[in-house]
């Protein structure tokens, strides 16, 4: 049987300018798996941007724990708020990715990237909370 090797453990302050933290700690913590730096980092970003705009109402009182878990085929990557429960997957509205930019609606485009460039996203009402599960194949 082969185990899962935990190679981020992040909390992190519901600032939107920790973010760029973490996005080095992600870059540390997957030295050997570069390639997967940029989409994860890009998917972090949206959905605690999101987070800590929308769920935590810029309130930096609060705590984003981040873990990604490497598995023998596909990296795992959670994040958990305290914030009011909110399945970003569900109630994302699709984007008309045919419209120009000037044309498509706000919205939408972020949770899309995500979902393109993870093979599974799941959410979680935690009570309190939310958790969200990314995977990403490698």
């Amino acid at each position: 049987m082969v185990s899962a090797n935990t190679l981020l453990d992040y909390w992190m302050p519901s600032q939107a300018e920790a973010i760029e933290e973490l996005s080095n700690a992600v870059q540390t913590a997957l030295i050997d798996l570069q390639e997967h730096v940029f989409p994860i980092n890009l998917c972090l970003e949206e959905l605690i941007f999101n987070t800590i705009s929308y769920g935590l109402k810029g309130d930096p009182t609060h705590r984003i724990h981040v873990m990604i878990i490497k598995h023998p085929h596909e990296l795992e990557i959670t994040i958990e708020d305290d914030g009011p429960s909110y399945d970003p997957f569900f109630h994302a509205v699709e984007p008309d990715l045919d419209l120009s930019v000037d044309e498509r609606p706000v919205g939408g485009l972020g949770i899309h990237f995500v979902k393109t460039l993870m093979s599974e996203v799941n959410a979680v009402a935690l009570n309190p909370g939310n958790r969200i599960t990314l995977r990403r194949r490698i």
